[in-house]
């Protein structure tokens, strides 16, 4: 990839990031359901007991009290998660999908520049844009912004492939242990699958290799 093609990427993925997350810098919360009522009191507790120096291990609010960092939705062991205990919720909230979508859109544009190039001879930059912005803001990744694991997870899955296919045994291992503390297992799923097809894929394309 050369520099003007990066910058390229990170044009359009602004761009779109703007159209896309402009509300939610502006304010607004688009949902009522699971974000009001179970993600925005998980999150929130999780910054004020971190802020206060303790490990948020016991939720005292549901259910007569339950193990809180058990349940890894509330993303305490992910990377993305550290946004919410250093803004307020509505802004860590936009700035947590740029960075989940962000994820997305430059896996998913070197995932299928990879595929393409071992496939067409031709340029695979445009049509691996196309496919990053497909995937980055297609209904199935909008539609789960009300789950914030979910989204934060999504992002991950593209790595996983793309390091399925070099055949990377710790990045695979090191995207998983990503996506997994992102807490959406079953996208995980998914992603364990996706690196086994790049493998697989990679495996069948070059010459001589045993799949």
């Amino acid at each position: 990839m050369t520099a003007r093609e990066m910058r390229r990427a990170l044009i359009l993925y602004f761009l779109t990031a703007g159209v896309f997350l402009f509300p939610l810098f502006a304010g607004s919360v688009p949902y009522i359901g699971d974000m009001t009522r179970s993600f925005q009191p998980w999150l929130t507790y999780a910054a004020q007991e971190i802020q206060a120096g303790r490990l948020p291990q016991w939720n005292p609010y549901t259910a007569c009290g339950e193990p809180f960092m058990a349940n890894p939705q509330v993303m305490t062991m992910s990377p993305l998660g550290l946004l919410f205990w250093m803004f307020p919720f509505g802004r860590a909230y936009a700035f947590f999908l740029a960075a989940a979508h962000g994820l997305l859109f430059f896996g998913s544009y070197l995932a299928s520049r990879a595929w393409l190039s071992s496939k067409t001879p031709g340029p695979s930059h445009g049509p691996a844009l196309l496919t990053a912005v497909a995937m980055t803001w297609g209904a199935f990744g909008v539609a789960h912004w009300e789950f914030p694991s979910a989204v934060g997870t999504l992002g991950f899955l593209p790595f996983l492939f793309l390091f399925g296919w070099a055949g990377s045994g710790a990045g695979v291992t090191l995207a998983t242990a990503a996506a997994l503390a992102t807490g959406y297992v079953q996208f995980v799923h998914y992603g364990v699958f996706a690196a086994f097809v790049g493998w697989m894929v990679r495996a069948r394309s070059t010459p001589g290799a045993k799949a």
